[in-house]
């Protein structure tokens, strides 16, 4: 990723989190399907910004991290 590269002994750190679709609906929790065990809710998601946002994650750059479930 050019942005991470370009970010590089900044401080600041530029990543991705990769969700297919977001389940909004919470259709895999209510009604789990094959089709849907893939999909992001959006707490997986608010989990995945908040661990980029902590101190812990501070050295990570430039990653895609996906966030497909269970498939």
């Amino acid at each position: 990723m050019a942005l991470s590269q370009e970010l590089n002994d900044t401080g600041v750190t530029a990543n991705l989190l990769l969700a297919r679709t977001i389940d909004v609906k919470r259709e895999k929790v209510g009604h789990p399907t094959p089709e849907n065990s893939s999909w992001s809710t959006p707490e997986e998601l608010t989990a995945g910004i908040l661990y980029l946002l902590s101190n812990e994650a501070g050295t990570v750059n430039g990653a895609k991290i996906p966030l497909y479930g269970a498939h």
